[in-house]
């Protein structure tokens, strides 16, 4: 078996049903190998040898390749429909204005535990997304303690409103 590895293995990933998280196949004869540069791995390091190569790997990888395919079908799976307002923001008719106006939403935060499955995402617009997003944040902050006193509370949630 050959190195996989940069901008083939991103490649050999498009269309697989597994995400990065999932992925093992950086180990030839018990050696774990980068997946970003192909070097062998020394020590604890699981998918990266150095700092570069992780946020060089994540620059394609998140960027160009898996977020933009994950919005794309939930979008058309949603039907460019918000899923909370029900407005539709048709792409024939909009263009590419209608990617501007819509957020794939995760149902069950990435914070909370959430995942990028396909079950766990959905289509929201702009204002919708806003709201929610507000109701995690200060789901967040109430719930995890980091409000310092009753009067940093206050302005956070005079911010969130």
């Amino acid at each position: 078996m050959a190195k996989v590895f940069g901008k083939d293995l991103i490649e050999k990933m498009k269309g697989r049903s597994y995400w990065l998280a999932d992925y093992k196949e950086n180990i030839i004869d018990g050696v774990r190998y980068c997946i970003w540069c192909g070097n062998d791995l020394i020590g604890r390091k699981r998918k990266y040898c150095n700092e570069d190569c992780d946020l060089s790997f994540w620059q394609i990888y998140k960027g160009e390749f898996v977020w933009s395919e994950i919005r794309n079908k939930i979008f058309n799976r949603d039907d460019f429909t918000c899923q909370k307002c029900k407005t539709k923001y048709d792409p024939n008719v909009l263009g590419d204005d209608a990617w501007s106006k819509l957020e794939c939403h995760h149902i069950i935060a990435r914070v909370e535990g959430g995942t990028h499955k396909d079950e766990n995402l959905v289509t929201l617009c702009k204002e919708c997304h806003k709201k929610e997003t507000r109701k995690l944040t200060q789901r967040i902050f109430t719930t995890r303690k980091f409000l310092i006193n009753r009067h940093h509370s206050r302005l956070l949630l005079d911010f969130l409103k």
